[in-house]
This record gives structure tokens, sequence and C-alpha cells, in this order.
């Protein structure tokens, strides 16, 4: 139950489903990378963690025990948001409907090199910037 490197988007539901505590997520704030780990020595092959993978990213056989992931954080409180790769994961799912999203729509424009006064915001930050709007 390893995870597939390729596909992992470090979003962390198989840390959180495993009901043996198989794997870890550790957020590494200082240098920016969401790590997670797997344990075989205390996996049961439930088989949990690889029913509730969004990207089919765990494998029975092959694979790594531990990933890397950049995280990205909130423009203005500094909030973890997720990885890239979990937004890039989400832009590729809602396909252009993805531009409804300010972070989603910054996160893109930053990987083709386009400047935007998007900011990456975390919710509660996204909701503040919202009642200032509403206020005026």
């Amino acid at each position: 139950m390893k995870f597939n490197e390729k596909n992992c988007v470090g979003c962390g539901v198989c840390v959180r489903m495993c009901p043996f505590n198989a794997r870890e997520m550790f957020d590494d704030l200082e240098n920016g990378i969401r790590k997670l780990k797997f344990y075989p020595e205390r996996c049961r092959r439930c088989g949990l963690c690889k029913e509730v993978c969004i990207n089919s990213a765990i494998n029975e056989e092959g694979g790594v025990d531990e990933i890397k992931k950049e995280l990205v954080f909130c423009d203005k409180c500094g909030a973890v948001l997720t990885t890239r790769a979990h937004l890039f994961y989400i832009i590729n799912r809602l396909k252009e409907k993805y531009y409804a999203n300010q972070t989603l729509r910054r996160i893109s424009a930053e990987n083709m090199g386009i400047e935007t006064r998007d900011l990456k915001l975390c919710p509660l930050c996204l909701m503040e910037e919202y009642k200032k709007v509403r206020a005026i």
C-alpha cells in the first residue's frame, strides 16, 4: 500500500482515513514541504487508503514509502492551503470552471508565468475579502 509518486497530490485523505495509523502527514512550514510517510509494519492491508484516494496513488506493489510535495500558503495570513499538486489536480478536474476561484486562477497564472492581482487566500481570508466588497 505504498505511494505512487507520480499520482499522489499530497491531499492527505489516506492519512486521515487509515484506522491503523500506517500513514502520517507532516507540514514542514520552514521549507514549504508536505511530507507523507507510509509505515508498512503498521499496515493491515485493509485497502481503505486505496479506496479513498482521489487520484489512484496507492499501490499494493511497488511505489515509495515517503512523498514530499510543495505547500501553498495563504497570501494574507500565511495558513497552509494545501499542496501545489493538489491545486493542479482540482484545476484539471474543474476544467474551465476553476476560473471562478481566485486562488486557482493565481496558481494557474503562476504556472504560465503570468502576473495577476489575484491572491491565494484561505477560506477565512477569502470571506473577509468578500465582506469588504459587500460593505462598499
